[in-house]
């Protein structure tokens, strides 16, 4: 089997990491293994956003120190020789949403450069002025670029499988578009750990990691298919929610560290019914494609909140909670300011900033119901014996799990009335899911763990797999030095624009 491999820069750590592990462990099953490379096609991408010249100098020197780690018969594909003559054209658009819908043989470059963009700025809903459009457009024509050349690299190789990192981003999304379309298995990989763990690999075929009927179906398929007693699945599955509670880190950042255990509002009245409203990073999930657009019951998390203000505000006896997620403290866009004015229109809302120490816990604790629009909180406090509401897509998307409502009436009742909590079953294999992980997706054969490092006044990220004489601390200074003292300062763009709405 022909197995074509492609990443676009070695600068996104793990990511090439598993790629290669991946390329070694198919090569040695006796599979004919390519794996495609940038080499400059690009001028700018998610590594280097702004096309710095001294950056991607350094990507192409690291990318192949580290191709040389695949075996001499694999073939190196320099993404270069597949490059076709392109008329750059200008593109219509007048928000961010009309760039999401920009597509170029069929391949949503619009898609992903939005997603690559939000990444870099959390910033989902920029001003489209001149400086905004130059920069979009000049994204926009390197992705049609790399389109046309991945398409031409896919017709003379003529892969049976096509193996990238993700796919959600701009520098990927083409590639993963085009097998779609032509009907060409494509396996999108993915880490899972990394918090004080090391990784394990995983992939999707034929999706991305996001896809939430996948997620289920592994979840599901994990729980039906280990050799463990179903008591004993449970009590790891539990053990992920305890260790969330108790702050050890599992799947994800711990956000309680700075929170005041049994610390809940000033005004918490107990003779109401109190609902807890826990937001999420609404730029994570604001780019990751129709699924999750199509899921979402309201517009934005803002217009959400509003709507349900407005519908219970004649109900005296109803006061809402809004736990603003730590991961916004510093987010300076509407869809996190304009939070804070709620209370100033609405009286039937506190606003708990992102870093308050009020306990996040203890106010799932004391709620009598739990609204979410994504956030972890939903399947954990479903957990914890909680009726939850959930508002938008999630990867524990499911009425068996949640309430999801389908009219605004049913979302008027779910508010108004008494609800009992769900079987949380279906949150423990959602633990457990994390919790149990199969070694076999731990590295084979180049390790992609990470590690950070400090230097010259400077935290970086150092990837294992990088090494010199062995080492990858040498490796990153050797690096950082090359790139400080000899590459030149010259950019396609000053600055990224960030102004928003």
């Amino acid at each position: 089997m022909k197995v074509l491999f492609y990443h676009s820069s070695v600068f996104l750590d793990h990511h090439m990491g598993v790629l290669l592990d991946e390329a070694i462990s198919l090569h040695n099953q006796g599979h004919e293994i390519y794996f495609a490379y940038c080499n400059n096609l690009l001028n700018t991408c998610f590594s280097n956003p702004k096309g710095e010249k001294k950056v991607c100098i350094s990507c192409k020197s690291c990318t192949k120190h580290a191709l040389k780690r695949l075996p001499s018969q694999c073939h190196i594909i320099n993404l270069k020789r597949y490059k076709t003559a392109y008329t750059t054209q200008s593109f219509q658009y007048t928000s961010i949403r009309d760039i999401k819908l920009l597509q170029y043989k069929n391949v949503n470059i619009g898609l992903g450069a939005v997603s690559s963009y939000i990444t870099h700025t959390r910033n989902n809903e920029p001003i489209i002025d001149e400086e905004c459009k130059n920069y979009f457009d000049y994204i926009l024509n390197d992705l049609c670029n790399l389109t046309d050349s991945l398409e031409s690299c896919i017709t003379s190789i003529n892969p049976d499988l096509v193996c990238i990192f993700n796919g959600r981003l701009g520098d990927d999304r083409p590639m993963y578009d085009l097998c779609i379309n032509k009907n060409i298995e494509i396996r999108c990989y993915e880490v899972i750990g990394g918090i004080n763990e090391e990784f394990y690999k995983m992939y999707y075929t034929n999706c991305m990691p996001h896809n939430i009927k996948a997620n289920f179906e592994l979840i599901n398929n994990l729980w039906k298919e280990t050799d463990k007693t179903e008591q004993e699945k449970i009590e790891i599955g539990k053990q992920f929610f305890y260790n969330r509670r108790k702050g050890i880190p599992t799947n994800d950042k711990v956000y309680i560290k700075d929170q005041r255990k049994g610390l809940l509002p000033k005004n918490w009245d107990t003779t109401k019914i109190n609902i807890a409203i826990f937001n999420t990073s609404e730029d994570e999930y604001s780019s990751i494609g129709d699924e999750f657009d199509s899921l979402q019951i309201f517009p934005s998390q803002l217009e959400g909140i509003r709507q349900m203000l407005k519908m219970t505000e004649d109900k005296k006896n109803i006061h809402f909670y809004l736990r603003i997620h730590p991961n916004l403290a510093n987010i300076p866009y509407a869809y996190h300011k304009e939070l804070y004015k709620l209370p100033q229109t609405y009286s039937n809302i506190t606003v708990i900033p992102a870093t308050d120490p009020v306990s996040t816990y203890d106010l799932m604790e004391q709620a009598s119901k739990i609204v979410v629009f994504g956030s972890t909180m939903g399947v954990e406090s479903a957990f914890w014996g909680k009726p939850v509401i959930l508002l938008a897509a999630a990867f524990y998307y499911s009425k068996n799990l949640c309430y999801i409502p389908d009219t605004s009436q049913d979302l008027y009742n779910y508010l108004t009335c008494e609800l009992s909590p769900k079987n949380n079953l279906e949150a423990i294999k959602w633990g457990y899911y994390f919790m149990y992980r199969n070694s076999a997706n731990k590295c084979k054969n180049i390790d992609f763990n990470r590690s950070t490092m400090h230097l010259f006044g400077r935290t970086i990220i150092t990837p294992h797999f990088l090494t010199m004489l062995g080492s990858y601390k040498l490796y990153a200074i050797y690096s950082s030095i090359r790139r400080k003292v000899f590459c030149s300062t010259k950019s396609i763009f000053k600055e990224i624009p960030t102004k928003g709405i």
